[in-house]
């Protein structure tokens, strides 16, 4: 079995921006998943700990969705003078051009 890596507050305090001391009240409240009390103090699944952050972020984060990263060494304007060409109908997994527009899961048709 492998051993899980174990880490300690003042980690968990760096990867979140919390002070030590309110990462071991969250932990001694049960917000903590992956926290663990023994006779040398907390310790955290550094993983679930990391999932965790990640979780959070998703349901804190109240803006726009976030713009598809384009597929390296392509530019929107690229892009948008194929769709005009009507050379591509798909780029990556993102962007979809059909009849002059480009598409974007998410997003709204705009003219191409």
């Amino acid at each position: 079995m492998a051993e899980i890596d174990r880490i300690r507050p003042a980690t968990v305090a760096k990867m979140t921006s919390l002070s030590v001391r309110k990462v071991q009240e969250m932990s001694a409240a049960g917000k903590i998943p992956g926290a663990a009390l023994s006779d040398d103090g907390w310790t955290y699944c550094e993983r679930t700990v990391q999932r965790w952050i990640k979780r959070m972020e998703r349901i804190t984060y109240k803006g726009p969705p976030m713009p598809p990263t384009l597929p390296t060494g392509l530019t929107e304007a690229n892009i948008i003078a194929a769709a005009k060409r009507r050379e591509v109908k798909k780029v990556g997994v993102y962007f979809l051009i059909r009849a002059g527009k480009v598409m974007d899961p998410g997003w709204r048709a705009r003219d191409a």
